[in-house]
């Protein structure tokens, strides 16, 4: 048998008169250079030793326009002054700290079309969700960042608008992961953001020792935990951000990954969000908005 070039090994076992065949071992090979896509990401380090520099971009993989084959959209970081002053946002206007959209070419290679589909970014990039939230039959694209998220609507032509706006889901704070989930089974995608910490460059502190060179990154538990948002999903385009009257407000965390399960089998879906360096946090659907 043949997986992807390489070869999958069957082992036969015997026991007693019986003979037992494992599973084949699956076979991986390396078809990053062969696939054309080029990503790197950049988290700009400095001196300053800012807590963002820490983290790496997401991806998704998603089939964005509608030709059967799944696509590939990275999240990149952005250029950091150093020091930043509270009027210097983080800057991605060098390509290289573009994100990237990598149409899937269907022959094993991928072609660069971030600049087509407009969606280069801007701001510190961290997480990205992939859905259809207008129910419209194409995917749009949820970038968490630090300091303000983008909602990209797909318009179904190749390009993307960003409709963060007038959609009202610009978050705020340092995002981190995100979801779309229909909490309330209305038949419409809702939006969920686990946030990290509260900090932002106006607000970070020295960590290491006070000598030339010896400045650290801080840890998290230097910082307060923040609320995770929750946005019900109107219809028409629009959201309404329900974090406090859900109860999700209620709940501080310093939020990474988040993921969405019935786990009680009750038929609504429940939340679980990974936090880093306190509890995890399951948030059980009380079936009310609640």
């Amino acid at each position: 048998m043949k997986i992807a070039g390489g070869t999958a090994c069957a082992t036969m076992l015997t026991v007693g008169a019986l003979y037992i065949q494992t599973a084949p071992t699956p076979q991986f090979l390396n078809l990053t250079e062969r696939s054309k896509i080029g990503f790197v990401n950049h988290s700009s380090h400095t001196s300053h030793k800012y807590l963002p520099e820490t983290m790496v971009g997401g991806v998704a993989m998603f089939d964005y326009n509608n030709d059967g084959l799944l696509d590939l959209f990275f999240v990149n970081g952005a250029e950091l002054k150093d020091p930043m002053s509270a009027s210097i946002l983080p800057d991605k206007s060098n390509p290289k700290y573009w994100n990237r959209l990598y149409r899937n070419n269907g022959d094993g290679t991928f072609t660069d079309v971030t600049e087509k589909a407009g969606l280069k970014g801007e701001g510190y990039g961290m997480g990205v969700a992939a859905a259809d939230y207008d129910n419209d039959g194409f995917t749009d694209l949820y970038v968490t960042a630090v300091g303000r998220n983008t909602l990209y609507h797909n318009n179904g032509d190749g390009t993307f608008t960003d409709v963060t706006k007038s959609a009202s889901v610009q978050a705020g704070g340092w995002s981190a992961g995100a979801m779309f989930v229909d909490y309330d089974r209305d038949g419409l995608l809702d939006l969920f953001v686990s946030r990290y910490l509260t900090w932002d460059f106006s607000k970070d502190i020295f960590c290491g020792q006070t000598k030339p060179g010896f400045r650290a990154y801080c840890h998290p538990d230097q910082f307060p935990p923040i609320g995770h948002l929750l946005f019900h999903n109107e219809g028409h385009g629009r959201f309404r951000d329900v974090s406090e009257e859900s109860g999700i407000a209620k709940s501080p965390g310093k939020g990474l990954g988040v993921a969405f399960n019935d786990y009680d089998r009750d038929g609504w879906p429940d939340i679980l969000v990974a936090n880093d360096s306190v509890a995890q946090q399951l948030f059980h659907n009380l079936k009310n908005g609640n």
